[in-house]
């Protein structure tokens, strides 16, 4: 792996480097990563840049190894193709094939951190508790002509992720093109995903009518205020007041 280049340093001084350069080969192993590339988005004969060598590039712009996949890519001597190429094809990157890697990664972890007894205590006892929360990327420059009198920066996209917070780790991710999208409309996947003895804790604007109607019996939210209720599979109409807060509270 690329991330070879810093973790070398820490080898033979500490252990917890060793650690913790079997646990990201072990969740980034090149045969699994491209494995699942090829059943998110589909397999495609005479392929030269694999999805691991994007992967890798990624990940050593993330640690911080290079300061951009173009340094990145410049300091790789293997690599097939050119930095051009490899700009193209992150540009066609589906969010599919991100939005796998990240459940991909925690599936393997997972096992491991419970193992290691690296889980916290769960904060609420019989539930398993998950944080969601919603990030928009940064606005982009006002390159499109369109664009250049508009006040506002165009927002490129949103991404909403549902972490552990005794785990540590990012369970699932939705992503969505459209930055300027309510959140609630993104709730869809994050729902069908809610098991039972799960709680999950987010921003109040996350919970729109319908939304919990997927959501078995015995699973349980919370707004942003700290208000936990139960999830029932249905929503019931509480009407409006000038105040703009439900009656009875």
């Amino acid at each position: 792996m690329l991330l070879n280049a810093v973790l070398s340093r820490f080898l033979t001084a500490t252990p917890l480097a060793v650690a913790a350069r079997g646990a990201l080969e072990y969740a980034l192993a090149t045969d699994a990563v491209d494995a699942l590339f090829d059943q998110t988005v589909g397999p495609r004969a005479g392929r030269t840049l694999l999805f691991s060598t994007c992967v890798d590039l990624m990940s050593t712009v993330v640690c911080r190894i290079h300061p951009s996949i173009h340094a990145a890519a410049r300091a790789t001597p293997d690599l097939p193709v050119t930095v051009s190429d490899v700009y193209a094809r992150r540009n066609r990157m589906p969010s599919a094939a991100g939005a796998a890697l990240v459940r991909h990664t925690a599936a393997r972890l997972e096992p491991v951190l419970r193992a290691m007894g690296g889980a916290a205590p769960d904060r609420l006892p019989g539930y398993r508790l998950k944080i969601l929360d919603g990030n928009h990327v940064a606005k982009t420059p006002r390159r499109l002509q369109p664009l250049r009198d508009v006040a506002a920066g165009p927002l490129p996209g949103q991404t909403l992720v549902v972490l552990d917070p005794a785990l540590g780790l990012a369970l699932d991710i939705v992503c969505s093109d459209d930055g300027h999208a309510q959140e609630r409309a993104l709730l869809g996947p994050i729902v069908a995903s809610v098991a039972l003895g799960t709680c999950g804790s987010g921003i109040a604007t996350s919970a729109p009518p319908g939304s919990c109607s997927g959501c078995p019996t015995g699973a349980g939210t919370s707004s942003s205020g700290g208000t936990r209720r139960p999830c029932r599979g249905t929503t019931n109409r509480t009407g409006r007041r000038p105040g703009g807060r439900p009656p009875g509270r």
